[in-house]
């Protein structure tokens, strides 16, 4: 083997060793950035926590008017039930008065 030879290996061999400590490089970024996320995660989890906390006090809030909001429609309900009825009877009335009327009229009419 010459010189040329032995050259071209080493360099072979270093060029080899170059793309290596490239991959080892980046694999190395990868992990920190991993790293990095697994540290956050307690944080993330703390947020959430709040955040459920939070969304049970909507979910509690809300409830609390959608029921206030359905009693008072449920209570509308009943009154207009109440009110249809006492207009029915009030029609009854009105209508017996208007036959009595027409009544009372046309025997005034006719003598």
């Amino acid at each position: 083997m010459d010189n040329n030879e032995i050259n071209s290996i080493i360099l072979k061999i270093y060029e080899e060793q170059k793309k290596t400590n490239k991959k080892i490089d980046n694999m190395e970024k990868q992990i920190d950035g991993l790293q990095e996320q697994v540290n956050e995660i307690p944080g993330i989890k703390e947020e959430l926590r709040a955040l459920s906390g939070r969304v049970a006090v909507i979910e509690k809030e809300h409830g609390e008017k959608l029921q206030i909001l359905l009693d008072v429609v449920t209570g509308n309900s009943e009154k207009n039930k109440e009110l249809e009825k006492r207009i029915e009877k009030d029609e009854k009335i009105i209508n017996k008065h208007s036959d009595e009327i027409y009544y009372l009229e046309q025997k005034v009419q006719n003598g």
